[in-house]
């Protein structure tokens, strides 16, 4: 879920306009990310898909991907160098979860990152849930942030396909 694009307009300013971001989401939400991108970004190549094949071109710029035709960009063997989700997680279901985890370890293969930090509250998650879909879990750890972060926002973790070595 990429909100209202806030997080996407800062890491394609980092990226300096050089990436191609995907935005999945509920189609109500891409109301708001793709108004706030192309609005932000005018000249690069931004699509709002609305049913599939979906296709990443080469060009920089962002797709919106409502999340009813997500399967279509993982089955498509769009790769994706990193994956992210933050706070949606604990909105889904298990089963929703096990989907998403499981188009996420599709979408990365061997040499992509899923970056996830969530909370959950009312079931298990992906750090709770047998890793079916990710091999290696490293959580993430900061002398920047107290102890009560993690508590509110979900601990921060990096999940990879590839053998982890470190």
């Amino acid at each position: 879920g990429g909100g209202f694009g806030g997080l996407a307009y800062y890491l394609m300013g980092l990226f300096e306009m050089r990436v191609r971001y995907a935005i999945i989401d509920i189609a109500e939400s891409l109301a708001f990310s793709s108004v706030y991108c192309t609005t932000l970004f005018p000249g690069l190549d931004n699509r709002f898909e609305q049913q599939g094949p979906v296709q990443l071109p080469d060009a920089p710029g962002f797709s919106f991907v409502p999340n009813t035709i997500h399967h279509d960009l993982e089955d498509a063997a769009l790769p994706a160098d990193l994956v992210i989700n933050t706070l949606s997680l604990a909105e889904m279901s298990d089963a929703q979860i096990h989907d998403y985890c499981k188009a996420a370890s599709r979408l990365i293969g061997n040499s992509g990152i899923f970056f996830e930090q969530n909370h959950q509250t009312d079931h298990l998650g992906p750090g709770d849930i047998p890793p079916l879909y990710l091999k290696n879990l490293k959580k993430c750890e900061s002398r920047i942030l107290t102890d009560s972060f993690p508590g509110r926002r979900g601990d921060a973790n990096f999940w990879v396909n590839a053998d982890y070595q470190g």
